[in-house]
This record gives structure tokens, C-alpha cells and sequence, in this order.
């Protein structure tokens, strides 16, 4: 917030005092960061937050954690097939191996 302009620098809770708090306050009404508060507002609601979350949530989505053991020797050995997408894991092996459906339900097909 202070780093941006928009406020006042932030205070740890546990040292907040009155003059304090009533400095922050003071601070808000201070026309550059009113005027820096109004910019930033308009940079905001022309974000599409939506989008900047999914992305975010995309780029630290530990995919190769998530995926199928099967599919990530392949990949590693480099045995799967260009057209072919790693699936992700469905269900955990008891010995910590990832599954896809298909494998999950080889195994309990087999006994």
C-alpha cells in the first residue's frame, strides 16, 4: 500500500496506538495518495481478476506431482506417443504411487 502510494505504511497490530491510528487516517486524506488511490482504482477494474487468478493458480499447479506414474516414466523414457496428453493421477497406490482411473481400475479388476 505505501510501497504503491495508496496509503500509509502499515503498523504491527500489537504496536497500534491512537495517534498512530489517527496518523494513518490523517495520511488517507492527503490528495496524492487520493489521487494515487483513484489511478490504481481504474488500473483495477480494468484487470480481469478472474483470468489473473486462474493463472496464477495454473503456474504453480505442480503438474508433474499431480500426473500418473505410467504416464511420467513415458514421458522420461520418452516412449509416449506425440499425440498423447500425460494424464493426471485419480487415485494413490498404497506404496505412494500415483494412478490414473484407467490403472486404478486395472488394479482392482486384478485382485
Amino acid at each position: 500500500v505505501k510501497r504503491a502510494g495508496v496509503g500509509p505504511a502499515p503498523i504491527p497490530a500489537v504496536k497500534l496506538d491512537k495517534e498512530q491510528f489517527v496518523a494513518g487516517i490523517k495520511d488517507l486524506r492527503n490528495p496524492d495518495i487520493i489521487r494515487a488511490a483513484e489511478a490504481m482504482s481504474v488500473k483495477l477494474k480494468a484487470e480481469d481478476g478472474m483470468r489473473g487468478a486462474v493463472n496464477a493458480f495454473h503456474k504453480h499447479l505442480p503438474l508433474e506431482a499431480m500426473m500418473a506414474k505410467s504416464d511420467c516414466d513415458a514421458l522420461v523414457a520418452g516412449t509416449m506417443p506425440a499425440n498423447c496428453r500425460p494424464r493426471l493421477a485419480k487415485y494413490m497406490h498404497p506404496d505412494g504411487t500415483y494412478l490414473a482411473a484407467q490403472e486404478a481400475a486395472a488394479l482392482v479388476h486384478s485382485g
